[in-house]
């Protein structure tokens, strides 16, 4: 064997010898990217997400045992959990596709945040993506069963309910079943609450029946103190001084629709694109409206406001007045901060979905009793254009040149 065909020979044994090496390579890396994409860049986006303890007051020593450190609150708005199958008028694979990415993604959101424990949760509205659509109570109790299904609680974990508008519709339309709001008292909850939590009323509204009735006051012309409010309606339940009546203290505004601010507000650096502005269409309104807003903030005297129904993060200060009963005369103001909190599901054009914690102790004179953080999750599409595709070019890149 000539010295020319020697070094042919060596050079057709290692590059057999590295092609299985280069194989066994690619599926070890793929093995990496697949475990991190689906399970540990969820881990790592929350590894800095905390309850914000650190930023209340050290505990009372002279409260009771189970008040000594802060109560733990998990805000969710959004989850948009799409109806069963047997509701599908699509039915292609590519929709089944669509809502099998989209489950999953919404389980894995949901198991990385059940592991921060929370004692109490508020969902705050549109749990269900096409609640307003379903024609029976059947329908409803099989959706309401996937909700279940979807997000599970620990033992011992208090959970609550705020409607929003794709639970049982806002305005009047036939397509829509008349009997949905009752389904949803059955099944989920009452649509207005007070919730009594560590000194604390922790107030739920029910906002897509707040704006039907605010048209209809708005219609008549009457300003909110002269109107006779729909019995068992919002305006009704806030009017009623019953709801206090379980316990005192500061308010928590939680409504699923934002209050109403300016146009030209700004949202702060967490938001993604854009702001909140005044919009309406067919079963939705995007904020509260102007003068509705005032009667809230200057009702219930709010220390905070958390909505949702955006999708997107805003935070934004209102300014909530105390009015002589008699005067009508403005005697001081203070500043009400609302978030609205991120979509717990994907949506459209928003990359992050997100929560937020609140960490809450008895209120004491001169100290925060109140404290809140937001968290947010993976860019679930963005992992596909960032990770998965361009591994994809790259391995395909590599099995032609090993095969060519």
């Amino acid at each position: 064997m000539g010295i020319s065909e020697r070094r042919k020979y060596k050079a057709t044994a290692r590059w057999a010898y590295s092609r299985p090496l280069v194989l066994n390579a690619l599926r070890l890396l793929w093995i990496v990217v697949v475990v991190w994409g689906e399970i540990g860049v969820y881990y790592w986006s929350l590894s800095s997400c905390r309850w914000p303890d650190k930023n209340l007051p050290l505990a009372d020593l002279h409260l009771k045992p189970q008040h000594a450190s802060p109560l733990h609150i998990l805000l969710i708005s959004d989850p948009q959990v799409r109806p069963p199958r047997d509701f599908w008028e699509d039915t292609s694979w590519l929709a089944s596709a669509r809502e099998f990415f989209f489950e999953l993604n919404l389980k894995r959101n949901w198991h990385v945040t059940r592991r921060l424990k929370p004692q109490t949760i508020f969902f705050l509205g549109d749990m269900l993506a096409s609640g307003k659509y379903v024609h029976s109570e059947q329908e409803f109790e099989q959706y309401w069963q996937k909700f279940q299904d979807t997000f599970a609680f620990e033992n011992g974990t208090d959970v609550y309910y705020l409607p929003g508008n794709n639970d049982f519709g806002m305005g009047a339309s036939r397509s829509l079943s008349v009997n949905v709001r009752a389904y949803y008292k059955k099944y989920v909850g009452p649509l207005n609450q007070a919730v009594p939590l560590r000194g604390h009323n922790f107030v739920a509204l029910d906002a897509p029946g707040l704006v039907d009735e605010d048209y209809r006051r708005s219609a008549s012309g009457l300003p909110h103190q002269q109107w006779s409010p729909t019995l068992g309606g919002t305006l009704d339940f806030i009017r009623d001084p019953n709801y206090r009546i379980t316990e005192q203290g500061p308010v928590v505004l939680l409504s699923h629709i934002p209050l109403h601010r300016p146009d030209t507000a700004t949202c702060g650096r967490l938001r993604e694109k854009g702001t909140i502005r005044r919009g309406v269409g067919h079963g939705y309104q995007n904020t509260l409206g102007k003068e509705t807003t005032y009667y809230l903030l200057d009702t219930l005297h709010p220390i905070a406001v958390f909505s949702g129904d955006n999708r997107d993060y805003c935070e934004y200060n209102h300014t909530s007045r105390h009015i002589d009963p008699e005067t009508r005369t403005k005697i001081s103001e203070e500043s009400v901060r609302e978030v609205t909190i991120k979509s717990f599901s994907m949506a459209r054009n928003i990359h992050h979905p997100g929560f937020h914690l609140l960490s809450l102790v008895e209120p004491s004179t001169g100290a925060p009793s109140l404290a809140d953080t937001a968290c947010f999750l993976p860019d679930q599409p963005g992992l596909f254009s960032a990770l998965y595709w361009p591994f994809v070019a790259i391995t395909t890149l590599l099995l032609l040149f090993l095969n060519l």
